[in-house]
């Protein structure tokens, strides 16, 4: 099967924090109902995740990471879409370094794709599923449940779409041998709350972001070659969440 992303090291989370609303799941034991929906002959696998009350986060990251577009096309694909009470149990640390890379975060998603149409009935114990990445699902397929990776159990199944099919996931997916923590960030930043002032603190020279929550960059600083402080006036920034990153992908999440 044709490979369209690569896996990164950063291949270990998925979004948006704390400020997405929470949804109550308890994971459900019974062998899941296949579903069948009916919209009419233009109904995408896009669609369908857009139309479900319980798939907003996982609409918002595909679209960040333009693959939106991509799954309105002809396929078929098969997608294991994690509900949005999933999210919340990723270090939002991590999702929000991802938040910022749209290429890595595509990569995450593409984990959750498969180019072919295989529904519930057609899915075997031991069976694996090629992906979008260079990593594969293992299904494992019982009598009251299908599990996707051993831990993931699909919930929903069967979403049918002109184009694919969407199985609803309780569990964000993420390939074992491809989760990798990175060296210790080199930098720090305080305080926390920001007042009217933000100290930098380097240990060598590097370029920093800085961010607001919506991913939206408000400034650039170099600091000094052979390392040292800076500070940095924050009048004007608005009130709300900081995100200072580097240039190896470390964030550090303030408030002002």
């Amino acid at each position: 099967m044709r490979k369209l992303f690569t896996t990164l090291p950063l291949l270990s989370a998925l979004i948006f924090s704390a400020a997405w609303s929470t949804f109550d799941h308890t994971a459900s034991a019974a062998t899941p109902a296949p579903v069948t929906l009916c919209g009419g002959d233009s109904l995408t696998v896009m669609d369908v995740i857009l139309g479900h009350q319980d798939l907003g986060v996982f609409a918002a990251l595909l679209d960040t990471a333009n693959l939106n577009e991509a799954l309105m096309g002809p396929g078929p694909f098969t997608i294991f879409a994690p509900v949005d009470g999933a999210v919340d149990q990723v270090d939002p640390m991590l999702i929000i370094t991802l938040v910022l890379d749209p290429v890595a975060l595509a990569s995450v998603l593409g984990y959750h794709i498969s180019e072919g149409l295989l529904m519930s009935a057609d899915m075997t114990d031991g069976q694996t599923v090629d992906t979008m990445t260079d990593n594969d699902l293992i299904l494992a397929v019982g009598d009251a449940s299908i599990l996707v990776n051993n831990y993931a159990t699909i919930i929903e199944a069967d979403l049918v779409a002109t184009n694919g099919v969407v199985h609803v996931i309780d569990q964000v997916l993420f390939p074992e041998q491809s989760v990798e923590d990175p060296a210790p960030a080199t930098f720090a930043a305080y305080p926390n709350p920001v007042q009217n002032e933000l100290w930098l603190a380097s240990s060598s020279g590097q370029t920093l972001q800085v961010h607001d929550a919506t991913g939206r960059l408000i400034q650039t600083i170099d600091m000094p070659a052979a390392g040292g402080r800076q500070v940095i006036s924050t009048e004007g920034w608005a009130a709300g969440l900081l995100l200072i990153s580097d240039e190896d992908g470390h964030v550090i999440r303030l408030v002002r």
